[in-house]
């Protein structure tokens, strides 16, 4: 494992379970984002970790949206709902 994902897992994600790869990917005016999603476990619980990737010619950043159970289970509500009216 290269030292920039162990240090991810130690600093942000918690052990990674499974890695459900890239959902989302997008490119415009240089700039790249994509969105993966993550199951781990941190502090003895599972949780769904959402990390949105952005890079760019001078610069890059990463966000991580986290969930727990509840969470989860309203945001499929929600993401069925979407499916429902496109």
């Amino acid at each position: 494992m290269g030292i920039f994902k162990k240090a991810e897992e130690l600093l942000f994600t918690g052990k990674i379970i499974k890695d459900y790869g890239v959902v989302c990917e997008d490119s415009s005016g240089g700039c790249k984002r994509t969105k993966g999603v993550l199951l781990v476990e941190r502090d003895g619980k599972k949780k769904i970790i959402i990390k949105e990737s952005t890079k760019a010619l001078l610069g890059a950043s990463v966000t991580y949206s986290e969930f727990d159970r509840m969470g989860v289970q309203q945001l499929r509500d929600s993401l069925n709902d979407a499916l429902s009216l496109m």
